[in-house]
């Protein structure tokens, strides 16, 4: 098994592992020696090791501030002062009290207070965060108070330097729990560090705590089980210098809006129950000599939770409008989401009916190319080869196929260019007086030997109407797709009209049959380049003819619409502006715009 190198093992990622490690060797021998003349020393070196710490770690995890400095030179007093009690311990000496090491130890707690302010900084607190902070040090004042401060000052046969020294330590417990406890619940991130520096801290008031209330009842001494204590938060700290989560201390956590859970309940319900559960254990002991101080605290406590109740109703209302902020974007959000979603579709099925219209024409265009180009070959082919010296008029015959299948992709050629030049808004016209009913009995006339053949009626029915401005080439040209598709779709016996009319400044002229119907799926396409009816598939035709009706009559400035039911017949609508004539009001003059309407009978 390939082992590991000792330069890989204390590379960067396991470097920190020394000082926890070195600190549970010093706990470990500190407990073993516990009691023996070894004891103070192997205690003094646990506060050197967490001074050390608290400057090398936050180094090596380069996350180097003036927070780790303040607790590194509170310990390095620490250590002074408990290295002077060793020495005195070993020369088998007793130090006054108060002496001086009692005013280095104020002065390294001095150093925690304002470590522990820094940190508070750097972690920036919301309001609510500093009030349940205070909540937890009035709660701790008020303890420490009564059981420890008024008996200290209360004591007799102590000097007043005595008795100031001896309220000094628990004053000090205090205020670092003013600058910790904000800290503890401000913090969002439970790193490993933030978990050992808290346990360490609290640990240390603990142990004080203990000492203050030993040394009042006269029981402390220099072997008590208490130091193991102290060793023990020392520990804690050496751990939470050393391990790499330090650097989250230094980044600011956001914070969602404050609420009441059940940790912020229970410091609100503590602060407020404490005064009165201190006072029934003072009456039950008999001891009342701190009457003044619980009014204070409770009035504290109750102002405390008043203000935090008021800051937890506006975080509420910021949450509320944050949240009524949230959800209108998220609506507006929504609907361009849907309306690009609503886009996007809508191009998808033009792309899908573009594509279906390109196969369509493809198809079309190949159909309506290749029928008449092998007709004409094949007539050629006989004229050149069979039939050079036949029969004339079965020569003209032939020629005529081949002039009749020419004319065909003459006018498919045609009609495809003129498609091109109304979609491209070129097309051209010559607009001149006309009046549509003469209009209308030239295309019926021109109809009438199609009609008799296949034994349909025609005619036209015209009220008096007004001239329009239109090329007359192009109407005609509308007026006979219109007459060629009704008798087309109409069977013998049936019967096509057009019926003229005007009203409101518009010249009409409906091309109405009994024929098949169109269906109301079909009608949505009816003016589609190219567009065909499954239904009428086997029935000549390019799709193009309605497509340039409705581009001619657009041009026009008027419109072209169609209503129809299946087995009861269709009716082509064409309208267009009157002619303008002199004196007309402004609703004559103004052109009426192009629409396309399919409504069913």
């Amino acid at each position: 098994m390939r082992g590991i190198s000792v330069d890989s093992w204390l590379g960067r990622d396991n470097a920190w592992k020394l000082g926890p490690a070195a600190a549970a060797v010093v706990f470990v021998v500190y407990v073993a020696s516990h009691g023996s003349g070894a004891g103070p020393s192997v205690y003094t070196l646990s506060s050197l090791l967490a001074c050390a710490a608290f400057f090398v770690g936050p180094a090596l995890h380069r996350s180097g501030s003036l927070r780790w400095k303040l607790f590194g030179a509170g310990m390095a007093l620490y250590a002074v002062a408990d290295g002077v009690w060793a020495v005195y311990g070993l020369l088998g000496k007793s130090l006054p009290y108060p002496s001086y090491p009692d005013a280095i130890y104020l002065v390294a707690y001095s150093l925690f207070v304002l470590g522990a302010l820094v940190l508070l900084r750097g972690t920036r607190p919301s309001a609510g965060d500093l009030v349940d902070g205070l909540l937890v040090a009035t709660t701790a004042a008020f303890l420490i108070w009564p059981l420890l401060i008024v008996p200290v000052a209360n004591a007799g046969g102590s000097t007043l330097v005595e008795r100031l020294v001896s309220a000094a330590y628990p004053t000090m417990d205090v205020l670092l729990v003013i600058g910790l406890a904000p800290v503890l619940l401000a913090s969002r991130t439970r790193g490993a560090s933030y978990l050992a520096l808290v346990a360490g801290f609290f640990t240390l008031l603990v142990a004080d705590f203990a000492y203050a209330v030993l040394n009042l009842k006269g029981i402390y001494t220099d072997g008590s089980a208490i130091n193991i204590t102290w060793v023990a938060a020392n520990a804690a700290l050496v751990f939470a210098a050393c391990h790499p989560s330090i650097r989250q201390l230094n980044q600011p956590v956001p914070r969602p809006p404050g609420r009441l859970g059940p940790g912020r309940l229970t410091i609100i319900a503590v602060a407020l129950a404490v005064g009165p559960l201190l006072g029934i254990v003072l009456d039950l002991r008999a001891h009342r000599g701190v009457e003044p101080a619980e009014p204070v605290a409770s009035v504290t406590a109750i102002v405390l939770v008043l203000i935090r109740i008021v800051l937890l109703w506006r975080e509420r209302e910021r949450a509320e409008k944050a949240l009524h902020e949230s959800e209108s974007r998220y609506r507006e959000l929504y609907a361009v989401a849907e309306s690009a979603r609503g886009e996007l579709a809508a191009k998808n099925e033009e792309l899908l009916e573009l594509d279906r219209l390109k196969d369509q024409f493809v198809g079309l265009v190949s159909h309506e190319l290749r029928t008449p180009l092998t007709s004409i070959c094949g007539y050629l082919e006989l004229l050149r080869e069979g039939f050079p010296d036949g029969p004339l008029e079965q020569q003209e015959r032939f020629l005529e196929a081949v002039e009749r299948n020419t004319g065909r992709l003459l006018t498919l050629i045609n009609d495809l260019l003129f498609m091109t030049q109304i979609e491209a808004g070129k097309l051209d016209l010559e607009l001149a007086e006309i009046q549509l009913a003469e209009l209308a009995e030239e295309c019926v006339a021109a109809a009438k030997p199609l009609a008799e053949e296949r034994q349909i009626a025609l005619d036209v029915v015209a009220d008096a109407t007004p001239a329009v401005d239109a090329d007359r080439s192009r109407l005609t040209q509308v007026l006979d797709n219109l007459l060629s598709n009704a008798l087309k779709f109409t069977p013998p016996g049936g019967q096509v009209r057009i019926v003229l009319g005007a009203e409101n400044g518009l010249v009409r002229a409906e091309v109405i049959d009994t024929g098949m119907g169109i269906s109301a799926r079909d009608q949505r396409h009816l003016f589609e380049p190219f567009f065909r009816s499954p239904s009428v598939a086997a029935v000549p035709g390019t799709g193009l003819g309605l497509a340039i009706s409705k581009g001619i009559v657009a041009a026009h400035g008027g419109s072209l619409s169609a209503r129809s039911q299946e087995g009861r017949g269709t009716t082509f609508r064409i309208e267009l502006p009157a002619r303008r004539t002199r004196g007309a009001g402004p609703s004559d003059a103004e052109p009426v715009a192009p629409s396309l309407s399919i409504q069913r009978a």
